[in-house]
């Protein structure tokens, strides 16, 4: 049954003058959310079975999940010469695509986003009601269980060396350079959020062979996978422009099956440090000593196992009896012959 639609006239008006808030968007996607609740105020009801928009309960979901949705399937667009027809950023396949990307991880928040963008698909077709019928008659495959995207932690050797390839692939070079900041910060030096929003162009300098980034009164030393490349982008314009809306904003179109996260790019950095002989104390300092400890549990993605006392985990901690536990249980694990080297961001963008 379709419920009793209010006032249309003031939901119209809602419509046309909504703005998200906590995920902001620009002008592009923001005239698609628009049209789109304007639809589906219009569509409500239509064949006495289309589901639309009938109170500002449904208007404000339809629009948040949108702002969510927009910004990362506009690189899946072709855009060509001409703007796409709404209709297009609507696809079955961008849809599906976007409930399986790691975005959302929570298995009941991926069935309400899916049926939302279900019913947008409906209202801005050029005949909604046909739309709505197909969807019933071919309904979207069921999820089950939780989905099979890349856990979180720390990245492995593979999936690092596909954020780097990455990097070059974005659509404007605006965005990669962006991308490769990032990168170059938080996986190059392990830095925190706040500590990466602060970091002016003047802060990442080369001194005696080795690119370090001004932190406070610290001198951090920039791995060597990414510091050409940081040292590259650093003065270019707006390429450490990252605002709280651009971390990751800014990095639309994540590689398959990989969801790039600022945290565990840090872990990744401790993970690689460890796994190259830097003291835990080190490590412990930057990230801190559970991270570190967590951190250690992985160094085996990037070499030989070590045990906890090679790693000089303070044993007083926690987390490292967990970490001591879950490298004694692979210790009769042999160690895979090849794990993958990492790939150089060389200069910034190819």
């Amino acid at each position: 049954m379709i419920p009793l639609q209010e006032d249309r006239p003031a939901l119209l008006a809602k419509a046309l003058r909504y703005r998200p808030v906590r995920n902001p968007v620009d002008d592009e996607d923001l005239n698609v959310i628009r049209f789109a609740l304007e639809r589906g105020v219009e569509s409500h009801g239509a064949g006495g079975c289309v589901r639309g928009i009938y109170n500002d309960v449904t208007l404000h979901n339809a629009g948040a999940v949108m702002a969510r949705y927009l910004p990362r399937v506009r690189e899946l667009v072709d855009v060509g010469e001409e703007s796409p027809a709404v209709s297009e950023f609507f696809v079955r396949e961008l849809i599906e695509w976007w409930i399986n990307s790691g975005h959302i991880p929570n298995l009941g928040t991926q069935r309400k986003e899916r049926s939302v963008l279900r019913h947008i698909r409906a209202w801005v077709a050029d005949d909604p009601v046909l739309v709505w019928l197909e969807d019933q008659s071919t309904p979207f495959a069921r999820i089950e269980g939780r989905p099979t995207f890349t856990a979180a932690g720390p990245y492995t050797a593979n999936e690092l060396n596909r954020i780097f390839s990455w990097t070059c692939a974005l659509r404007t070079e605006l965005r990669g350079l962006r991308a490769v900041a990032a990168i170059g910060l938080y996986f190059g030096a392990g830095l925190r959020r706040q500590e990466v929003l602060g970091v002016k162009a003047v802060d990442v300098f080369e001194c005696s062979g080795c690119v370090r980034v001004r932190v406070g009164d610290a001198e951090l030393p920039v791995r060597p996978e990414v510091s050409n490349a940081l040292l590259s982008v650093k003065d270019r314009s707006g390429a450490l422009s990252l605002n709280e809306s651009r971390l990751f904003g800014l990095a639309k179109n994540y590689p398959a099956g990989v969801s790039i996260a600022p945290h565990r790019l840090a872990e990744t950095w401790g993970v690689v440090e460890l796994a190259t002989g830097t003291a835990f104390s080190v490590v412990s300092d930057r990230l801190g000593q559970s991270a570190a400890a967590r951190a250690a549990a992985f160094v085996e993605n990037f070499g030989d196992p070590k045990t906890v006392s090679e790693l000089g985990i303070p044993l007083k901690v926690q987390t490292a009896r967990r970490v001591e536990a879950f490298l004694s249980s692979h210790a009769e694990i042999p160690t895979p012959q090849a794990h993958a080297p990492l790939r150089v961001i060389d200069g910034g963008l190819a």
